[in-house]
C-alpha cells in the first residue's frame, strides 16, 4: 500500500497537476472558432461539438465491480428457488399462534 501511495503522491504533486492544467488551457485556446451563423448556432445548441471535430461515439468502460469467480450452474439456481418456495409455503401453511 505504501508503494501505491508513493506513486499517487507523485501523480498528484502540484507541478504535475499544474502542467496538466496548463496543457488543458493550451488545448482550449487552440480550438478554432465556429465560422458562420450556422456553425455558431449548431455549437450553441449542442448539435455540433465545440471543437468542430467529427462526432466520436461513446465507448463503454469496463465495470469497476468485482465479478464472482464462479457462476452458479442452472441446478444450483433451481435448487435455491425450490428451497425458497418450500420455506415460503411452509410458513404460510402453519397455523398462527397468538
Amino acid at each position: 500500500m505504501s508503494r501505491a501511495a508513493a506513486a499517487d503522491v507523485e501523480r498528484f504533486a502540484w507541478p504535475r497537476v499544474a502542467e496538466e492544467v496548463m496543457a488543458a488551457y493550451e488545448d482550449a485556446v487552440a480550438v478554432p472558432a465556429p465560422v458562420g451563423a450556422v456553425q455558431r448556432a449548431a455549437v450553441a445548441i449542442g448539435a455540433r461539438s465545440a471543437d468542430l471535430k467529427p462526432r466520436v461515439r461513446p465507448v463503454r468502460m469496463p465495470s469497476l465491480e468485482v465479478r464472482p469467480k464462479a457462476r452458479r450452474g442452472p441446478a444450483a439456481v433451481l435448487a435455491r428457488r425450490a428451497a425458497l418456495l418450500t420455506v415460503s409455503l411452509a410458513r404460510f401453511s402453519w397455523p398462527i399462534r397468538r
